[in-house]
């Protein structure tokens, strides 16, 4: 519990330097990264006009030195395109092959789509997450409902697709844009239903360019042992425009979640330039007040937008 203490505590001091901060810039833009698709552009009067990025992302999934240091790297190409197919419906796609060359060629393919139906402050959410494993590798959801990557392993090597459909509800204020979400993940392969999700959320857009979400995510699975309430997730960004900076922190609820996988832990920080070029970092941890060893990662990424 003084674990958990101490990371409430770093978030809100994040919050509260972001909003004494208040230098009126705006919020930031819907592919800010891991984490940030709570705290996208929630007004459906947004810009229309659609953005296509290429980029490129290279990750060190663990320090852990038992490991050979090329096994735990990956490096994953990534195209993406975000625009509109008419004045309400919103697309966003991004596409990545995540490869590694040791101990052998490691080779998937990566797809999520997200169609958005915006009706006044009303928007209905359509999502898929497609993993394809060309070459086998494990596979796992992170708190986003993307994959996360793992050649150490190869003991799951099927197709791995869920969807995700969702509501969400903009009210506008003085001070942003706050929003109500609930979402609703189902794994559809490799086995239909077997994990059904029903996660709430609430955030603020700030127009001083501080956002903010806390979702808490459920999930039903017919398998024995899995409750109902699972994880509490805190999330705080703050944007300037050239720069853009996040923390997200996971609480697991579930009964002995502490000791089996502790907290989960992201920083991320991203440079922006006025050519459209941006780099970003994040250093994910994992299993920080478990039993068992806290897991360190760094990930680093580059995309150029047009």
């Amino acid at each position: 519990m003084k674990r958990i203490a101490i990371f409430v505590l770093v978030f809100v001091m994040v919050a509260g330097f972001a909003i004494a901060d208040n230098i009126g810039f705006s919020t930031a833009p819907k592919d800010s990264g891991s984490g940030s698709s709570d705290s996208a552009s929630a007004s459906s009067g947004a810009a229309k006009g659609s953005t296509i990025s290429v980029g490129v992302e290279a990750g060190l999934i663990d320090f852990d030195p038992v490991w050979d240091f090329l096994t735990n790297v990956y490096i994953m190409p990534t195209l993406s395109y975000d625009g509109y197919l008419s004045e309400a419906v919103a697309i966003n796609a991004e596409l990545g092959f995540p490869f590694w060359l040791d101990p052998e060629f490691w080779l998937g393919a990566d797809l999520d789509l997200s169609l958005t139906f915006n009706m006044g402050n009303l928007s209905v959410i359509v999502g898929n997450a497609l993993a394809i494993p060309i070459k086998p590798y494990e596979l796992d959801f992170n708190h986003d409902y993307h994959f996360t990557y793992s050649p150490m392993f190869s003991d799951i090597q099927e197709t791995q697709d869920m969807l995700l459909p969702g509501i969400k509800y903009n009210l506008s204020s003085g001070i942003g844009t706050f929003y109500f979400k609930a979402d609703f993940p189902i794994r559809i392969m490799p086995d239909p239903f077997d994990y059904v999700g029903m996660n709430f959320s609430l955030g603020l857009n700030g127009n001083n360019g501080f956002g903010f979400w806390i979702r808490e995510e459920n999930s039903y699975s017919p398998g024995p042992g899995l409750e109902f309430f699972q994880w509490l997730d805190l999330f705080a960004s703050f944007n300037t425009g050239s720069f853009y900076g996040e923390l997200y922190v996971g609480i697991p609820t579930y009964d002995g979640g502490m000791d089996k996988v502790g907290v989960r832990l992201t920083p991320k920080v991203e440079a922006r330039f006025a050519n459209g070029l941006k780099f970003y970092l994040e250093v994910p941890m994992l299993g920080i007040g478990a039993k068992k060893e806290t897991r360190y990662g760094l990930t680093i990424g580059t995309k150029m937008s047009f």
